[in-house]
């Protein structure tokens, strides 16, 4: 992507009604937000960066950002609420499925994650870049908290990736489960 082709950022074309909507409001005030999509809802009662920052990170992702646009193959299971851990699982299970299918295709597999890590130094970047543009347009923080969660989300893997998976390895080799707090379905 030439900038010549290109004199404004894809993102922030695709975020900029948003943005403007929530351009007054506090990142810390409750909001009920839902996420609908074919396979199930989602809803979660939380503060407003929150949901912000689950709904600018499919946009972003979902964009024709030659770097965000990486991200494609998560948008198509999108977890909106997301920790760091689900986080971390989702990009190293969709990026590893895709080198089966660069293996399986007759092409080179990153067995190591070396490019991913590389990829998400990118990441890092251009989040920090999207945080300055919505710092300067906002009235209030509730944008810039979301933005910066995310940044906070692609710094931990960038930084943090062989820790989270060393965390994560006792689940795969022991089989322990994280404690979970499980409600009874009614039937509606």
């Amino acid at each position: 992507m030439k900038p010549e082709d290109h004199p404004h950022c894809p993102v922030s074309l695709d975020i900029e009604e948003v943005a403007q909507n929530f351009s007054a409001l506090l990142s810390w005030k409750k909001a009920e937000v839902w996420v609908h999509t074919e396979e199930r809802s989602y809803h979660k009662t939380c503060d407003l960066q929150t949901g912000l920052r689950s709904m600018l990170g499919l946009m972003m992702a979902l964009s024709m950002c030659p770097i965000l646009s990486q991200l494609k193959p998560l948008a198509a299971s999108h977890l909106p609420f997301a920790n760091s851990q689900e986080t971390v699982s989702r990009v190293v299970g969709n990026y590893l499925i895709r080198q089966f299918l660069n293996d399986r295709n007759g092409g080179e597999a990153d067995w190591s994650l070396k490019e991913l890590k590389a990829m998400y130094k990118e990441l890092v970047t251009v989040n920090f870049s999207m945080l300055e543009r919505i710092r300067a347009a906002c009235d209030e923080d509730a944008n810039m908290n979301a933005i910066s969660i995310f940044f906070s989300m692609s710094s931990i893997v960038n930084m943090a990736l062989e820790e989270q998976l060393d965390e994560m390895q006792e689940h795969f080799i022991a089989g322990k489960v994280p404690e979970t707090d499980l409600e009874a379905v009614e039937a509606v």
